[in-house]
């Protein structure tokens, strides 16, 4: 990583500590399909993995 990149990620980033597991965020014009079609891949994870942990509830 060039010293440009890393001067602009150690601006930018808020949580640093141990327990900070990142944070995926999408900013794309027009992009309300896009959204729609991310929160359905969500909701299937979640859907998925409540099912196998025994507790299922319907999406959000």
């Amino acid at each position: 990583m060039d010293a440009e990149a890393e001067q602009l990620w150690a601006a930018t980033r808020r949580n640093v500590g141990d327990g900070c597991r990142g944070c995926l965020r999408v900013v794309v014009n027009r992009s309300a399909d896009l959204y729609r079609r991310i929160e359905g891949w969500w909701c299937g994870i979640v859907v998925a993995a409540q099912s196998e942990l025994g507790s299922v509830r319907g999406p959000m």
